[in-house]
């Protein structure tokens, strides 16, 4: 069918597709059985949607190497058995079918699910991080299958099913919300100064890409971007134009810049840019809502001077991208993250040969949050970078360095 061969080869997950590489349904742990629980779930709780079987990632996280499945891993995919196997972690069960189609010459299993008719779905087992009991869980916009955590979603969540049977649910709306819902309840506003969730479902899509060469509790730079009380959204073909006309102005790879190496090979899902290196050390997504997500492992000594010019390099970008291009005049809130740094090393000319003494960080996770100014310029840039600079060399135990030269 013309049908599953646009679901095959659409090569972008959304909020009613996801794809998966390759498998034997059999030779799957309980733990991996669980993903598939909990996307089924996801699908079921929100529009219903399907997961395709059979396409592989490449390098850069974009789900089009059609691989298909051997013989075995697609009798493997028994409609009754995986059917069953899903209904048994949920209720009430989900309606589901599993078709095996051949597309390209290549066979492909392609799960059908559908949403809910009237009451959600709901996990009723627990399986490791994977799915927990009693968790209504629905698929984001940007491709996530999480829990319903936000008081919007649950809204939401009800409101549907108050429209499929309302007098049923009317106890379990009291329950859940312990206040009564309005019909004409408008979607629920980010509160200001905080993160969208595209954040993080970011977070999760890019820790679980993350190369796993990388020693355990490598040290990773995470940096957020938004603009304060944004309720637009931008159109990635605007957004693309944005960067593409912002990088360049941000300085060369060689300083580690975020953005300008990878932007030709970033790819769009519905709500995002996203791009990633081919080591999968280097991670960005650029969202609709203007949200930017920068994301990066760290070695255990860190270098001041060149952790200062990627942070003057990803604000320029920044700066450029928000002012220039998308004429976003708000003030900036930015979050930065430095995860697994304990017993992280800064490095800087001042005590570099100082081995007696180094300049070492005894805090779990680092965690500044600043704030980029209406009217931000070169100098704003700079001094914001300071700031960031000295609010980790504090962390470190270091000295402050008071001018970017010595």
């Amino acid at each position: 069918m013309s049908d599953f061969k646009e679901l095959v080869c659409r090569g972008v997950e959304s909020d009613v597709l996801d794809y998966k590489a390759p498998v034997n349904w059999t030779l799957l742990s309980k733990q991996q059985k669980a993903k598939f629980v909990r996307h089924a779930l996801a699908f079921a709780n929100t529009k219903g949607g399907a997961i395709v079987i059979g396409v592989r990632e490449d390098l850069n996280g974009h789900p089009s190497l059609y691989e298909g499945l051997s013989d075995e891993e697609c009798h493997s995919f028994d409609p009754s058995t995986v059917g069953t196997y899903i209904n048994s972690h949920v209720d009430p069960a989900i309606d589901l079918t599993v078709e095996r189609p051949l597309v390209d010459g290549k066979r492909y299993a392609i799960l059908i699910i559908k949403p809910f008719t009237d009451i959600p779905h709901v996990a009723i087992h627990s399986i490791d991080d994977e799915l927990r009991s009693g968790v209504f869980y629905i698929r984001s916009a940007s491709a996530s299958s999480r829990p319903a955590a936000r008081a919007g979603e649950m809204h939401d969540l009800i409101r549907r099913a108050l429209r499929n049977q309302r007098d049923l649910l009317g106890n379990l709306l009291k329950d859940i919300l312990a206040e009564p819902v309005s019909s004409k309840t408008a979607a629920f506003p980010i509160p200001a100064g905080t993160l969208p969730p595209e954040y993080e479902e970011s977070v999760e899509y890019f820790s679980k890409r993350q190369n796993e060469s990388l020693p355990e509790n490598t040290p990773v730079l995470d940096i957020a971007l938004m603009p304060e009380n944004f309720m637009e959204r931008i159109t990635l073909s605007k957004l693309r134009q944005a960067a593409e006309n912002a990088a360049p102005a941000a300085g060369s790879a060689a300083n580690g810049d975020a953005i300008p190496a990878d932007m030709f090979s970033s790819y769009a899902t519905n709500v995002s840019l996203r791009g990633m290196d081919q080591h999968r050390t280097r991670f960005w997504q650029l969202f609709n809502n203007a949200l930017c997500h920068f994301r990066r492992p760290l070695p255990r000594k860190i270098q001041y001077s060149t952790l200062d010019a990627y942070l003057t390099n990803l604000l320029t970008f920044a700066v450029n991208y928000y002012r220039n291009e998308l004429a976003i005049k708000s003030n900036i809130m930015l979050n930065l993250s430095l995860l697994n740094s304990m017993d992280t090393e800064l490095v800087s000319d001042k005590n570099a040969g100082n081995s007696n003494n180094p300049s070492l960080c005894r805090i779990a996770e680092i965690i500044i949050k600043e704030t980029l100014p209406a009217a931000t310029d070169t100098q704003a840039v700079s001094q914001t970078v300071k700031h960031l600079m000295d609010e980790i060399s504090v962390r470190f135990n270091a000295p402050v360095i008071p001018d970017k030269k010595q």
